[in-house]
């Protein structure tokens, strides 16, 4: 029976998984193979690195939070969260949030949406817009065609991120 390359992959990393050094080895191995066929097989090369970073760097609840605690209206005022969590919920129940998103063949996460209604509040914020009006966006934002909101969320934090240091050496 002949052997997948995730066969291999997973068995070794099974196998070694207490043992950073040999982790370690196996991830130089598999760098060292694409620099190799760079020259060749570039654009391989290259769309192998993107998607591994998609894959690898996930978004997690601390990330979600962040941004939400640093959300900013155009006059770059902080809002924060506008809604809790146990809130959005409720409203997207209320709205049919989640079946939305599925209908639109995305995966309704609670904790991105959160992110998505509060987001949608910091940047389109208008006194005559409704809660529906929100919900709507915010499932525009989550189901965007455009860009992924993994990747708009991983953008997002690397932004803030980025500008939270600036700030901070700024002010030093």
């Amino acid at each position: 029976m002949k052997k997948s390359i995730s066969n291999y992959m997973n068995n070794y990393i099974k196998k070694h998984a207490g043992d950073e050094e040999k982790i370690h080895e196996f991830s130089e191995f598999v760098e060292e193979f694409f620099e190799e066929i760079k020259e060749d097989y570039y654009e391989i090369s290259v769309g192998f690195l993107s998607e591994i970073e998609d894959f690898t760097e996930e978004i997690d609840s601390e990330m979600i939070k962040e941004i939400v605690e640093n959300l900013r209206h155009k006059d770059k005022s902080i809002v924060g969260a506008k809604w809790t969590i146990e809130e959005t919920e409720s409203v997207s129940k209320q709205y049919d949030g989640k079946n939305k998103i599925q209908a639109l063949e995305k995966k309704y996460d609670p904790e991105k949406f959160w992110l998505a209604m509060n987001y949608v509040y910091a940047v389109h914020y208008s006194p005559s817009r409704t809660l529906n009006g929100y919900v709507d966006l915010a499932v525009d934002e989550y189901t965007n065609k455009n860009i992924c909101f993994d990747n708009l969320i991983k953008k997002i934090f690397e932004h803030m991120w980025y500008c939270l240091k600036l700030e901070k050496f700024v002010n030093f």
